[in-house]
């Protein structure tokens, strides 16, 4: 593997692990709402982090894709000449 993907299958799987501390916080709270878990900063800073890693790989995934279609765009213009 190289450090790319490394990277990508740390940052998934972090994804992951943070949506789904999020999920059971948010069911937590609604069967509790007395412990306020939603109400906490530390809640709002992970939701936040996961967006953030969301996003950075969301732009990889598009940076990936344009660099394929680039490759492709090149093969395609060399054939046809």
């Amino acid at each position: 593997m190289n450090r790319l993907k490394k990277w990508r299958f740390v940052l998934w799987n972090l994804i992951i692990s943070l949506v789904l501390v999020f999920i059971t916080l948010y069911i937590l709270d609604w069967y509790n709402p007395y412990m306020d878990f939603m109400g906490h900063a530390t809640v709002y800073k992970i939701s936040a982090v996961a967006l953030i890693l969301i996003n950075i790989m969301i732009q990889f995934r598009v940076a990936y894709a344009q660099s394929i279609l680039r490759k492709r765009k090149k093969l395609k213009s060399k054939k046809s000449i």
